[in-house]
């Protein structure tokens, strides 16, 4: 089991395909930023995932928690600036750790 503490969030990539399938629109129809990080096409600038886990939020400077947004579950557009892929036993998956301020949106 895995707890994600703060503001941070354990994310599933699915990739940009996974988004135009489970949406069922026909390939290409949707235009989303596709900028990639020094050309490599595995660090896209924004990705489509699922929450896998997500921290309670972090707490401002009053001392009060500020949640993250996201639930386990949910489907999300989010910014990857790097690669910080993760291995868990017992998790399938490209599995990554980020920010909650890089997602970008739900996908409902």
């Amino acid at each position: 089991m895995v707890k994600c503490l703060g503001d941070f969030v354990l994310i599933d990539r699915l990739g940009m395909d996974k988004l135009d399938e489970m949406l069922g629109i026909p390939k290409r129809l949707i235009i989303l930023p596709n900028d990639t990080a020094h050309g490599d096409p595995n660090r896209a600038l924004i990705q489509f995932g699922r929450v896998v886990e997500s921290g309670k939020g972090r707490v401002s400077p009053e001392g009060i928690r500020i949640p993250t947004g996201v639930e386990p579950g949910d489907f999300v557009l989010y910014r990857q600036e790097g690669p910080h892929e993760v291995k868990i036993d017992g998790i399938e998956g490209e599995l990554f750790f980020l920010r909650d301020w890089a997602i970008e949106a739900i996908v409902a």
